[in-house]
């Protein structure tokens, strides 16, 4: 359910920015992401959990914390979160945020799960077959995954592929399982 809440707040904040440069979104997804790491420190969690402390109270540690050359419209989304108490909520809004700025742009990232380090050679050569075959720009987050075996498990967006010898040896098993 949060992610729904979260969702609609950054649906929200990125119509109201999409309209400006590519620059302010950008702007804006680091000011988010940085507001993100602090509401997720659990110092800052049990204070902002903790119903004796009053909202006004908690607005004004936060801007002390959160950076002070972000707009007053950030101020006000952080205003409005502590009122509706969704301020936690802010690391998924983020997300989402990054999530609706990637797809604008065109970008995504692939999640890159490999049982063996990959050269750079070999990334740039994955990364651009992949490229090809969903016509977004990636960014690659590659994983050491030794359980794999062998070969690769990609995630990018909502998409699956499994090329990886642990894959082929568990469908393996499932065939032989049911002769």
């Amino acid at each position: 359910m949060f992610l729904t809440v979260a969702r609609k707040y950054a649906e929200a904040l990125f119509s109201v920015i999409q309209d400006k440069s590519t620059s302010s979104l950008d702007f804006w997804s680091l000011v988010l992401n940085d507001a993100a790491r602090v509401v997720s420190n659990s110092d800052v969690e049990q204070f902002i959990s903790n119903p004796i402390i009053g909202k006004l109270e908690k607005l004004e540690a936060l801007k002390n914390l959160l950076s002070p050359e972000a707009p007053k419209m950030f101020f006000n989304l952080i205003e409005l979160l502590i009122e509706r108490n969704n301020l936690l909520i802010l690391p998924y809004v983020s997300e989402q945020f990054l999530r609706l700025k990637n797809n604008y742009e065109g970008v995504g990232v692939a999640k890159i799960f490999t049982a063996f380090s990959l050269s750079a050679d070999q990334i740039k050569s994955l990364i651009a077959k992949l490229e090809s075959l969903t016509g977004l720009i990636l960014r690659p987050k590659i994983l050491v995954d030794e359980s794999l075996i062998g070969g690769v498990k990609i995630f990018i967006e909502d998409k699956v592929f499994d090329i990886s010898v642990k894959n082929s040896l568990t469908r393996m098993q499932e065939v032989l399982s049911a002769l």
